[in-house]
């Protein structure tokens, strides 16, 4: 019996947790009212997450959402480290980097939804820093942000949204103003060095790395960097990082592979000043 049930809804009988978690979410877009719960990481770290939200079912099915992302954090964070945590969503990779010893993390976070929920995930938290501003290459300044439904909420954007056509214009809520910090003034400002930088800005990753320039030329952190995709370039959108002298790297099943990608295909990359992964 179990076998069968396996078969007809795969995935959901891989974690005792699955089953509740696609009820929840089916139930949330049936009526359209959003779902808070509690789900367990692989960390063991209890997170508070939102259905619909993608990232949410990966998360509560998977106990982590992309795991190239978590290779590239257990490798790339310096124990007791500075983690800045851009375009964070609701938290898990702040929570990653506090489950692997980093002593502070920034957490960059500007559209509201997500925000209220990186505050419920991590603002009690010891080192964590929440700053409710998008980053981009000019500081002080209002950019309009495309927001999306929960179900999509991950894809808010700067820029062209990486969803197809169709779901963005279903999924959209409108459009709203946020204010704009470069990393560069941040760290100015606050004296922080990063030890690590993760960057999901949904087809913003130019315009955040190059501000953030002096940064990455005085401190060389190792970068990830999702990139390409939905017309995004990819040797463009890694310009700043190619120029520096940055090494770019992806996960593979036998692990971190030197290789700048030729397609533009959408993918998490580790852009490595000096030291090598391998």
């Amino acid at each position: 019996m179990i076998e069968a049930v396996a078969g007809k809804f795969g995935r959901v009988w891989e974690r005792p947790d699955r089953l509740r978690i696609a009820a929840l979410s089916r139930l949330a877009m049936l009526t359209g009212v959003d779902i808070e719960t509690n789900i367990r990481l692989i960390s063991g770290q209890i997170m508070r997450i939102l259905l619909p939200d993608v990232v949410s079912v990966n998360l509560a099915y998977d106990g982590v959402f992309e795991p190239e992302v978590a290779a590239m954090m257990e490798w790339g964070l310096p124990y007791g480290g500075t983690f800045f945590d851009v375009g964070a969503h609701f938290g898990a990779c702040s929570l990653k980097a506090v489950s692997l010893g980093a002593l502070q993390v920034v957490a960059f976070e500007p559209a509201p939804k997500n925000l209220r929920m990186l505050r419920k995930n991590c603002s009690q938290l010891d080192g964590v820093i929440i700053i409710d501003k998008a980053v981009s290459d000019k500081s002080g300044t209002k950019l309009k942000m495309q927001i999306f439904g929960t179900r999509h909420c991950a894809s808010n954007t700067l820029a062209n949204p990486r969803l197809p056509e169709r779901i963005a214009k279903t999924s959209s809520r409108g459009v709203i103003a946020v204010e704009t910090v470069t990393i560069d003034d941040f760290c100015c400002k606050q004296q922080i060095a990063p030890g690590l930088i993760k960057m999901d800005v949904e087809n913003h990753t130019r315009q955040v790395l190059e501000g953030a320039g002096q940064t990455l030329e005085k401190y060389h952190p190792p970068v990830i960097v999702e990139t390409g995709g939905w017309g995004s370039v990819v040797r463009d959108d890694l310009k700043v990082l190619i120029d520096l002298g940055y090494g770019i790297w992806r996960w593979t099943n036998s692990g971190f592979v030197r290789d700048l990608p030729d397609s533009d295909d959408e993918r998490n990359v580790l852009a490595a000043y000096a030291a090598s992964p391998v």
